[in-house]
């Protein structure tokens, strides 16, 4: 497709009321603003022209691509009985729909439905597919499937006919659903963001329907495991970049949405690693969802820091998780439980390939860190680290904390930002919350209390370095 070339088309709709004709004069504006030249009564007829002349000359106008009939009880009236300007369109419309090849041209626009879809489209266009934009709850996706109509960009496109795949017999990996309700929220949220929950709650269900699709049986799961599960990991890359873009989407915002659906989120998704029923099963069919839940954790803190959300950052650290799990955990774990060793990657596939790298998901972690040309890299990293601290300060008494996988990529000049701030008397008081703190005294207490290093890697000679090689306790509070 040429992006350079023009679009042009005709709107023919009934004066039924004047809201009808205000709706059809913010379409076209609408259409017009996003590069559409629309040809339409209201601008380009003045007093003295002839409108039956003109609604023939748009008819017939062989620069018209596309000429666009809104369809409401007030047209169809007047189509099928040849009723005023709109009869006449209809006898000029008629012969060129049925003798013409160009079958696509004329599109039925449904603004109001009776019992059926189409019980205002007149006789002569019931064969037709009308596209839906009755009500306001399906008029963005309306839109937009009418703009790409035109701009001849459909949502669904024919792809380049490739080679048979060795996979010939498995399903396709798809995650176009949670794109396109993305898609839709994103025009939602700029046209009416009240409306944005429910597309949050069907992104939710979508994303976990999702995920079903990835699911290895133990008579499935063939050697080499460690393959099959990377293979799995490659696949589910589009549904992590989906998520991401939802949630900074709705973080950006500033939606005020409760934290409590990425909560609910995390619970329930913690079923997919481990088995459910009682069939047997091999331990690492589930590898690929550990890896995804782990990845998918941090970038959530990484959308939640990158939009100031600190609060929403300590209900996620501080909350009790209540998984559905078949070991129990009755009275909730923390979110840590979040953090999985990945023992096909950072065992089996290591001694298989012989790879004598540190782990294979720190390097998983890192390779796939640019997403929609965004390098999250260095914020990935600070993530995992700050994960570990706060793990540490929160509880003390435990024995289950964060580990940062990725500690390995940090290098020696490395500073790890939201940390580093604390200088800052203004910074402080923004993010102390996610330190459990009220006071710089009691940050420097932390900070002294983390300052050395602690075991990371069994078999590297580098520890996950200390809270103080990024921030000065006595620094604290220092600069305004």
């Amino acid at each position: 497709m040429d992006s350079t070339k023009e679009y042009k088309v005709f709107i023919s709709y009934s004066w039924t009321t004047e809201t009808h004709e205000e709706w059809v004069y913010n379409l076209a504006t609408r259409l017009m603003e996003d590069g559409i030249e629309v040809k339409l009564d209201k601008w380009d007829l003045t007093p003295g022209d002839d409108k039956y002349a003109f609604m023939e000359s748009m008819v017939q106008d062989q620069t018209i691509d596309k000429v666009l009939i809104v369809c409401d009880r007030g047209y169809k009236e007047k189509a099928d009985s040849r009723k005023a300007g709109v009869g006449t369109e209809t006898q000029i419309i008629t012969p060129e729909i049925y003798g013409k090849a160009n079958q696509n041209k004329y599109i039925p626009i449904i603004v109001e439905k009776g019992e059926n879809f189409d019980s205002y489209t007149p006789t002569y266009l019931k064969s037709r597919i009308g596209i839906d934009m009755s009500r306001e709850e399906v008029y963005e996706e309306g839109y937009d499937e009418l703009l790409r109509l035109i701009a001849e960009r459909p949502l669904y496109r024919k792809p380049v006919k490739g080679q048979l795949p060795s996979y010939l017999f498995e399903d396709e990996k798809s995650h176009f659903k949670t794109k396109n309700i993305v898609k839709q929220l994103k025009n939602i949220i700029v046209s009416r963001p009240d409306q944005a929950n429910y597309l949050i709650s069907d992104f939710i269900d979508e994303f976990k329907n999702s995920l079903n699709q990835f699911q290895i049986s133990d008579d499935e799961l063939k050697d080499p495991y460690d393959e099959q599960i990377y293979s799995n990991i490659k696949d589910m890359e589009g549904l992590r970049n989906d998520y991401i873009d939802f949630l900074t989407s709705i973080c950006k915002a500033n939606l005020n949405f409760e934290i409590d659906v990425i909560i609910n989120l995390f619970e329930d998704i913690y079923s997919y690693t481990e088995i459910q029923g009682s069939e047997t099963y091999n331990r690492l069919q589930f590898d690929h969802y550990k890896f995804f839940i782990t990845e998918l954790f941090l970038y959530t803190v990484v959308i939640l820091i990158e939009n100031s959300m600190f609060k929403e950052f300590n209900i996620l650290t501080s909350t009790k998780y209540f998984i559905k799990s078949n070991k129990g955990y009755n009275d909730g774990v923390d979110f840590t439980i979040f953090k999985f060793h990945v023992e096909s990657l950072d065992v089996y596939r290591k001694q298989r390939l012989n790879n004598n790298r540190t782990s294979i998901m720190a390097d998983l972690l890192v390779e796939r860190s640019v997403i929609n040309n965004k390098n999250y890299k260095e914020k990935l990293l600070e993530v995992d680290l700050l994960l570990h601290y706060i793990s540490m300060i929160k509880f003390k008494d435990g024995f289950s904390y964060w580990f940062p996988t990725t500690y390995i990529y940090l290098e020696y000049h490395c500073k790890v930002d939201l940390l580093r701030r604390l200088v800052s008397k203004r910074h402080f008081e923004k993010v102390k919350i996610i330190f459990n703190v009220d006071t710089k005294d009691e940050m420097k207490l932390i900070i002294e209390n983390l300052k050395r290093p602690t075991n990371g890697y069994s078999r590297s000679y580098s520890n996950i370095p200390g809270i103080a090689n990024y921030i000065n306790p006595d620094e604290v509070c220092t600069s305004v």
